[in-house]
């Protein structure tokens, strides 16, 4: 496997997040995110810059919209998020699905 030639890939960030990160955002099996606890023991307590979780916790969240209204609640205060209208909610969770669609393209 890549990385058991090349470890620097471990902590390599990509926007601020690492690989294992990445793997669990995406909804990764286990045999898939296993190589990267096993050889980066440091990286399973180290938060994801984007949602603020630790893995553990991304490993938990199953993939589906609502890992976006998720993201969309870490963009504001818990005060806005209560008081932004359903409406608007509605739009901003398109918008990001939108942009999430986009991102898994391309």
């Amino acid at each position: 496997m890549f990385l058991k030639a090349d470890k620097e890939q471990l902590v390599c960030r990509y926007r601020g997040r690492l690989p294992l990160h990445m793997a669990l955002t995406v909804g990764q099996s286990w045999s898939f995110v296993k190589p990267f606890v096993s050889l980066d023991k440091k990286s399973v307590g180290m938060r994801d810059p984007h949602t603020k979780l630790f893995p553990f916790q991304l490993a938990a969240i199953k993939i589906s919209s609502k890992n976006l209204a998720m993201l969309l609640r870490n963009q504001y205060t818990p005060s806005e998020w209560r008081n932004t209208p359903p409406s608007e909610k509605k739009l901003e969770f398109a918008r990001a699905r939108d942009n999430q669609d986009r991102r898994q393209i391309g």
